[in-house]
């Protein structure tokens, strides 16, 4: 039995000519799970997309000189411009759908040399910095109308706006049978929810009597439940985690304090599973501006930042938001995310009793691309069907 060892890991320099880098050394896979837990708040939906930060960040790195990127490069270990590109093809063959955009307001002279950087390595398209319906509508479309405009509205003081979407739209391996779809209580924290669960039963290599090639990955420690849904003509997957009742903090912390050795106790099992999975449709917005900061990157966010790269204007980022919805049905999972960056001034013995995994409470769920090792969507499901932000 193959131990789950290398299961996902964050955005980070792993495919500067596909360099060998273990998940413990990776910068962003730190940040992520950091973002993560600072941003559940114990009761609402929370959702981050890592590789939508980093690639929006990478973008800003480009233009940066000094301890400006110096400290940028450091959170999302991507170092230049051909190691951002080859992770975004390497994510697109996989399912992504990745989108770069700058909008410049007027009288803003932008370096020659960082617009073709953006232009030809992130296929980033530069637009003017005029009307608000203008970002929302690049908004609508790069994130195939799940978002409908953008995370933040820029003031007057705004002269450059970096924006990254990020979209997916895959199938199930093997797909829920709308049949076994009923409505069930799922015990939110701010008061128990009808919510319609989705349901499937795993046996080896079958699922409800048809092969599916793989044998399924799960996992328990802590009190918690891991378990590996694949998804069809991808190396994508999702990775569902169902905590002890009330430890979803400690969770959290956990991930933070140990990145994805947490969960090196995955095993591929015969053992049957049934999983009940609720129906998703959440949206959340994050403001990362002070999470950033504090995460050691302060220099882009003061008069002294170096972005004389970008343009001749002096620079300093103002803030940094991400909105983010996630979808999951008895077909598909859908998901999509826009980060905006505004700049201003072994298995066990065969056991008779079936694993029952029902997230019928709070549970993470992780959309990875397994080849580059990247979390393209990470997630507290608090309210499966909370969509107001």
């Amino acid at each position: 039995m193959k131990s789950f060892v290398r299961i996902v890991a964050i955005v980070l320099a792993v495919l500067c000519g596909l360099c060998s880098i273990s998940l413990a050394e990776s910068p962003l896979n730190h940040i992520g799970f950091a973002l993560l837990e600072q941003q559940y708040d114990g009761e609402h939906n929370c959702a981050i997309s890592p590789v939508s930060l980093a690639l929006a960040l990478s973008m800003a790195s480009e233009g940066a000189a000094g301890e400006t990127k110096t400290q940028i490069d450091a959170l999302t270990g991507i170092t230049d411009a051909e190691t951002a590109s080859s992770l975004m093809v390497k994510l697109q063959d996989q399912g992504l759908k990745i989108a770069n955009a700058v909008f410049v307001a007027d009288g803003v002279t932008l370096q020659e040399t960082w617009r073709s950087t953006i232009e030809e390595k992130y296929d980033g398209k530069v637009f003017p910095l005029g009307e608000q319906e203008a970002l929302d509508v690049w908004v609508c479309e790069k994130t195939d109308h799940l978002l409908d405009k953008a995370p933040s509205v820029p003031n007057k003081n705004i002269l450059l706006a970096l924006m990254n979407a990020v979209a997916m739209d895959l199938q199930w391996e093997v797909p829920f049978d709308p049949i076994f779809t009923q409505d069930a209580t799922f015990y939110a924290p701010n008061g128990d929810e009808s919510i319609p669960f989705m349901e499937n039963a795993y046996t080896g290599h079958m699922i409800y009597g048809e092969q599916t090639g793989t044998q399924m990955l799960y996992g328990e420690r802590d009190g918690a439940q891991m378990l590996r849904l694949n998804y069809a003509d991808s190396e994508m997957f999702l990775l569902l985690v169902l905590p002890e009742e009330g430890s979803m903090k400690s969770l959290l912390h956990a991930l933070t304090e140990e990145g994805f050795g947490w969960f090196d106790c995955m095993m591929e099992t015969d053992r049957e599973i049934h999983l009940w999975l609720p129906k998703v449709d959440i949206t959340a917005h994050n403001d990362l501006t002070h999470s950033l900061q504090s995460a050691g990157m302060s220099t882009a966010f003061t008069d002294v930042a170096d972005f004389s790269g970008i343009a001749e204007e002096p620079l300093m980022i103002s803030n940094v938001c991400q909105d983010v919805r996630i979808q999951f049905d008895e077909e598909s999972t859908r998901a999509t995310a826009i980060t905006m960056l505004m700049m201003g001034g072994g298995a066990g013995p065969m056991l008779v009793s079936p694993i029952r995994m029902r997230l019928d409470r709070p549970f993470v769920a992780l959309i990875v691309d397994e080849e580059t090792e990247t979390v393209c969507f990470a997630a507290v499901i608090a309210n499966p069907l909370d969509t107001e932000e």
